[in-house]
């Protein structure tokens, strides 16, 4: 029984220590390998580029093929360089300097391919200009130059908007609010600032303006206008009005034609 005992403990001892032999062959292995590894896909060379828009919408900035020329153009010596020698960090800079991109990221996979992925900016508003020129702006009040090829069903301003821009926010939230609601985005279709920086804003349904006045009281504006919209008119009375008056608070004045 004792010569017995004394086996079955060694038997434990012995498989104890090949535990042991094997979790340090295997934690020496790894960094060796890995290295291994790491050597072998720097000498990858790039042999294509990947690239990916990303947007909330249907609105296109930049296309996947616009992005990948400016890829090749910007970096001519990408396709053909070793993966483990490309610089991400540099082309995610210099991408992101463009005011159409809020986010980038670019990446190697084991096959050579390089994956450039923007996140495009999300235009709210297309401005107008007094002197003919026009641009995008985002929700942040980024400014988005328009260029040909560029599709994007946004709310339009105009007008005296020059002296406006010194005066952002009042318009920013505006347009947030109408961006950020289905109904509204869908109903206003422009935006004109008068001399006196007031508002008046152009409806897709109903032959009328809307004399919304200075950003204040914005939401209860809104509101106010909801419900003359769902209660106030019948269904004859849309084009029976000229105008909307909402500048004054606690009432809504109806010019009619």
């Amino acid at each position: 029984m004792e010569q017995g005992a004394d086996e079955r403990r060694w038997k434990h001892v012995w498989l104890g220590l090949m535990k042991v032999v094997l979790w340090v062959i295997g934690i020496a292995y790894f960094p060796v390998m890995m290295s291994f590894v790491n050597k072998e896909k720097g000498e990858v060379r790039c042999s294509n580029i990947r690239t990916n828009v990303h947007t909330k919408s249907t609105d296109v900035l930049i296309s996947d093929n616009g992005l990948r020329q400016i890829v090749k153009d910007e970096f001519p010596e990408l396709v053909g360089q070793r993966i483990g020698e490309v610089d991400y960090n540099e082309i995610e800079e210099r991408l992101s300097q463009s005011n159409i991109v809020k986010r980038c990221e670019v990446y190697p996979s084991a096959d050579g391919t390089v994956h450039v992925e923007i996140y495009q900016r999300q235009p709210i508003m297309r401005v107008f200009t007094n002197e003919g020129s026009s641009y995008y702006m985002d929700s942040e009040g980024y400014k988005i130059v328009a260029k040909p090829g560029m599709r994007c069903h946004t709310l339009i301003v105009n007008g005296h908007v020059n002296k406006m821009m010194d005066e952002l926010d009042g318009l920013m939230s505006i347009c947030r609010l109408i961006d950020g609601d289905p109904f509204w985005k869908s109903m206003i279709e422009q935006i004109s600032v008068t001399k006196s920086q007031e508002y008046v804003m152009v409806p897709r349904i109903g032959n009328h303006l809307i004399d919304f006045g200075k950003a204040e009281r914005i939401e209860q504006k809104f509101n106010d206008l909801l419900t003359l919209y769902k209660k106030g008119w019948a269904k004859d009375e849309w084009n029976a009005y000229k105008t909307v008056s909402l500048k004054y608070q606690g009432q809504i004045i109806c010019t009619k034609r």
